[in-house]
């Protein structure tokens, strides 16, 4: 029985510096990737901030459109409610928020919008508000329109002003 024994030497000089370059193209391929993966965790950071802020101006459009319907008459019957871009807020005269405390409709309105100002400007980035309200024959539809800063959608990081309208009627 013959025993064939193979020549390992000219293998090991064949093999000389190849597994080195084979580490170096993996880490330079993974580096590559933890920059791709990087990149898609800041926009999503990016883009759920952006949600966050069309939801939270989805509840302040609801807000003061329940406000409204509580204070129904006020709001149906006069124009306590108008509001427009770059308005101050309103400092109410009464503060409608203690329980002994009686208000008018017309201070409730005010105080109303007074809470609701407040809370857009400090919820949405240089958040502005505006409430229009539209009179016709057989209905009155109430127009709440908000726009805040946001930095969606721009690959230079330049801000855009993003705007939300709500229309309802009470």
């Amino acid at each position: 029985m013959k025993i064939y024994h193979r020549k390992t030497s000219s293998l090991k000089n064949h093999c000389k510096g190849t597994s080195l370059i084979e580490v170096m193209v993996t880490v330079v391929v993974l580096a590559i990737s933890l920059i791709g993966i990087a990149g898609l965790q800041i926009f999503g950071v990016r883009y759920n901030h952006s949600a966050y802020l069309r939801s939270q101006s989805t509840m302040l459009a609801y807000d003061i459109l329940d406000r409204m319907r509580a204070n129904r008459a006020q709001a149906a019957t006069t124009n306590a409610y108008l509001m427009g871009f770059g308005d101050s807020i309103p400092s109410p005269t009464t503060d409608c928020s203690n329980v002994g405390q009686t208000c008018s409709p017309f201070e409730i309105a005010q105080y109303d919008l007074s809470q609701w100002a407040t809370a857009v400007a400090n919820v949405l980035p240089d958040g502005e508000a505006q409430i229009q309200i539209q009179d016709l024959p057989d209905r009155r539809v109430y127009t709440v329109s908000l726009k805040w800063r946001d930095r969606r959608d721009t690959n230079d990081n330049q801000e855009i002003i993003t705007p939300f309208v709500y229309r309802a009627e009470l």
